[in-house]
């Protein structure tokens, strides 16, 4: 009788066991799906952007004349050449002090709208801009290897990789780090509760290199516009044809997501 006992017993243990893997098991595939869906969704809300694109950006094979820096000595002209192969890509116009104090100002009135944002709302623009550059990668790493010289792969890599990696966290996690942070007012206060908060500054000013011109310019606009401020940036000589790209693809990207027009501005 013992021995039948002891094999009930262990019957139903295994029994319970099992009922509980299969329990955990639903559980997991539930919130998988969950979600599947749920990214499924958002990703059929966020809308797609088009954008002209020049013939400079959109061709691997640039018939162009060479950059001769002894015929660019005006200083209101930003000259812009391909460094791997001095092909000239064009020139652009060096802003006017008045002209920096302008749009700075204009800045600072699309962040005071943009500081009102929820984080729903800058999660819609960084999904918006995340989209536009993996389905535009090409284009994106072509525009940045003519601009600083550097391979393609090299863009790639340094380039796009890590910038979708940024939004993505930023996307996932930014809120959660924005959030009111509760700390300790310390034993002699112990009466007293202490926590850090987070608010919008304004303006945010960003001088960015050259090596590495899409990460350099998205790296700070990203984090900048999900904390609820605007951004002015200032862009390498060496490097500024390809703000031409960028400028109009976040402009749309900003225009997408019902944000101001001069929250970011070059």
């Amino acid at each position: 009788m013992c021995g039948i006992e002891d094999l009930k017993r262990a019957l139903h243990t295994e029994c319970a066991i099992c009922c509980f893997g299969i329990l955990a098991l639903s559980v997991a595939i539930v919130y998988f799906l969950y979600y599947i869906i749920k990214d499924l969704y958002i990703s059929s809300t966020i809308p797609t952007l088009k954008i002209d694109v020049t013939e400079a950006e959109k061709n691997d094979d640039l018939k162009s004349v060479l950059f001769k820096r002894e015929e660019h000595t005006d200083k209101d002209i930003v000259p812009c050449y391909d460094p791997s192969t001095m092909q000239f890509l064009g020139n652009l116009p060096a802003m006017s002090t008045a002209e920096v104090k302008s749009i700075i100002q204009k800045s600072k009135v699309a962040a005071q709208e943009w500081r009102k944002s929820s984080f729903s709302a800058r999660r819609k623009l960084l999904r918006i801009l995340l989209k536009f550059i993996i389905e535009n990668q090409e284009t994106i790493c072509r525009v940045s290897a003519r601009d600083s010289g550097k391979p393609i792969i090299e863009a790639v890599v340094g380039e796009v990789v890590v910038t979708c990696e940024k939004i993505h966290w930023l996307i996932n996690e930014g809120e959660k780090h924005l959030k009111p942070d509760e700390r300790s007012a310390g034993i002699m206060a112990f009466y007293k509760k202490a926590r850090v908060e987070y608010h919008p500054v304004g303006v945010i000013g960003a001088i960015v290199p050259f090596n590495y011109p899409f990460h350099n310019v998205l790296n700070p606009l990203t984090a900048a516009l999900f904390s609820g401020n605007s951004i002015v940036i200032k862009v390498s000589e060496h490097a500024s044809w390809s703000t031409g790209y960028y400028g109009r693809f976040i402009r749309a990207a900003l225009a997408a997501a019902g944000a101001p027009a001069n929250l970011v501005q070059f």
